[in-house]
């Protein structure tokens, strides 16, 4: 996604916006975990002094991730709101040859800081998880044993058969 901020330099305008969706490859997607994700960008870069502009920028869409327990797909709603200056001290966004801003790399690294560790769809829970010889067990049914009587269980086993 790059911004031409020619004539923002050039004093010809107080301010540039953009508003556009930004798509990201699904190789970046897989690295960190989304299943998909669809987001738009919309700011403003203006132009405080000689040396200085600023970014106000929202980035607002929904990540697909797993569930942690069916692996469905979860959707997670985000909303992110940054307000940067000084941008010619990152070299990451500004290409001085050209005069232009790459935001691409800028909103992933913002995105990817918005992903939950952990998502759990909302039925997950409503199915009874069990297979051979284990089973899910929630905190509400969760009985905690007794280590201090549990010798005595074990005394008393050839007793009870």
């Amino acid at each position: 996604m790059l911004v031409d901020i020619s004539l923002l330099l050039s004093n010809v305008v107080d301010s540039v916006t953009f508003d556009e969706e930004v798509t990201f490859d699904k190789e970046m997607l897989d690295k960190v975990g989304l299943l998909d994700l669809n987001a738009r960008a919309k700011g403003k870069i203006t132009k405080n002094s000689i040396d200085t502009l600023s970014m106000d920028i929202c980035i607002s869409g929904d990540m697909y991730l797993p569930c942690a327990i069916t692996l469905k797909p979860v959707k997670n709603k985000f909303n992110i709101v940054i307000n940067d200056e000084k941008i010619y001290e990152n070299e990451n966004i500004l290409r001085k040859d050209e005069n232009t801003l790459e935001l691409k790399p800028f909103l992933w690294e913002n995105i990817v800081v918005e992903i939950p560790l952990r998502v759990v769809s909302d039925d997950a829970y409503d199915k009874e998880y069990k297979g051979s010889g284990w089973q899910l067990i929630s905190d509400d049914n969760y009985v905690k044993p007794n280590k201090a009587l549990s010798s005595l269980t074990e005394m008393f086993k050839d007793k009870e058969e």
